[in-house]
């Protein structure tokens, strides 16, 4: 399983239930800010990444006498990037400038981030102050890395629903999530969900973090009998995910081979196309076409 698809998971898993992982993941947020919907951000690419937006910007309301609307940019993390604090400086002023409240548009959003870690201790914030000047740049962020999450005690919350179950699928990846006793413990509290859809999601999604921490093989086996099928939605994603890796290699290939950007017609057909076998037989035509007419060519046989 490659990285395009751990992301794929985290952002299935953080829209299972998001204003409950909102809490979890800022337990002092104030109550009257709260969770309205996903901001629509296709027009503005994640910095370094012109071919993904950022589809987990969350738009909070903060009810006080004049309403408050905030943009909170949420970005998961299966491997900790160096370069995020730069990133996601980018992307909020990006955001900042681009838009605005659909019920307010003369108001401008306030402008937050936050990171998850699913591996590793980030340190992505930042705070830079040029010595006997003013001068500042300052970008404060909450940071969650689940790593260092102890699985027993979470699992003692949820049992005391103090706390989403939406939670669930992240136990593998806490300090724990490896323990035969904590395996069982979260079938026991994954039962009580009483939606046999939502269940399934959370076991198809617990078993890809598991593979990330590199403790499938302990869970699979603990949990054999149990209802560990895989959900459509995870299904779904990871379709999605082959689909668009077998359209960045054949992107990449065409770029490498022939020097130079490719067409907007042919770029826009590559990437339009939702049929990975014939990706598959164009893929194979540019490894063997001399030029790019004769690729073009042999896309239409």
């Amino acid at each position: 399983m490659n990285d395009n698809d751990f992301d794929k998971a985290g952002r299935a898993w953080l829209r299972l239930d998001p204003s409950g992982l909102l809490r979890w993941l800022m337990p002092g947020l104030h109550a009257d800010c709260v969770f309205q919907r996903w901001a629509d951000t296709r027009t503005i690419a994640f910095p370094g990444e012109p071919d993904r937006t950022c589809d987990t910007v969350a738009e909070l309301l903060q009810a006080t006498q004049s309403p408050l609307w905030w943009l909170l940019v949420l970005e998961l993390q299966s491997d900790l990037d160096e370069e995020m604090f730069g990133r996601l400086l980018e992307y909020l002023g990006r955001l900042w400038r681009s838009l605005r409240p659909l019920e307010t548009p003369r108001q401008r959003y306030r402008i937050v981030a936050a990171v998850v870690n699913f591996t590793g201790t980030g340190r992505t914030s930042r705070d830079f102050r040029l010595p006997g000047t003013k001068a500042r740049t300052c970008l404060r962020i909450v940071e969650r890395n689940v790593a260092g999450e102890n699985a027993q005690r979470t699992l003692q919350r949820l049992a005391a629903s103090q706390g989403p179950l939406a939670l669930l699928p992240l136990i593998p990846l806490m300090r724990g999530g490896d323990n035969a006793a904590i395996i069982r413990k979260w079938t026991a509290v994954a039962e009580t969900e009483p939606e046999e859809r939502r269940r399934d999601q959370y076991a198809g999604l617990t078993r890809v973090f598991a593979d990330l921490a590199e403790r499938g093989e302990i869970w699979r086996n603990e949990l054999e009998g149990w209802n560990m099928k895989r959900s459509a939605s995870v299904m779904e994603w990871q379709a999605e995910a082959k689909l668009q890796t077998r359209i960045e290699d054949l992107i990449d290939v065409l770029q490498s081979r022939f020097g130079t950007e490719l067409p907007s017609d042919l770029l826009q057909r590559i990437q339009s196309s939702t049929d990975v076998d014939l990706l598959k037989r164009w893929l194979e035509g540019a490894a063997k076409a001399r030029t790019l007419n004769k690729f073009r060519q042999a896309m239409e046989t």
